[in-house]
């Protein structure tokens, strides 16, 4: 009975991940000590406002990046924990 309710709960974790992967890139910065987890729910509440208003949202490290509150290279290092590319093209606008 265990395992089978251990399969469903990790199938669900893996659903979570795949719909919310910016969660974890928030959780990987505030876990290297990039930011805190105050910013991190700052950053998620402007994401949820922008996604609300205009029906698209920037990314996490986008927002962070923008607020100037954690640099490329900090984006760089938590993308590449997560196993994705560097963070091209991301300059201040």
């Amino acid at each position: 009975m265990k395992t089978r309710q251990a399969m469903e709960l990790k199938a669900k974790d893996a659903n979570r991940e795949s719909e919310y992967p910016e969660m974890r890139f928030g959780v990987q910065a505030v876990e290297r000590g990039f930011i805190t987890s105050t910013n991190l729910t700052e950053v998620m509440s402007i994401q949820a406002m922008e996604k609300k208003r205009r029906g698209k949202y920037r990314f996490i490290g986008r927002i962070l990046f923008d607020q100037g509150l954690i640099s490329i290279s900090q984006i760089d290092e938590v993308l590449e924990s997560m196993g994705k590319g560097p963070a091209l093209g991301l300059k201040r606008y």
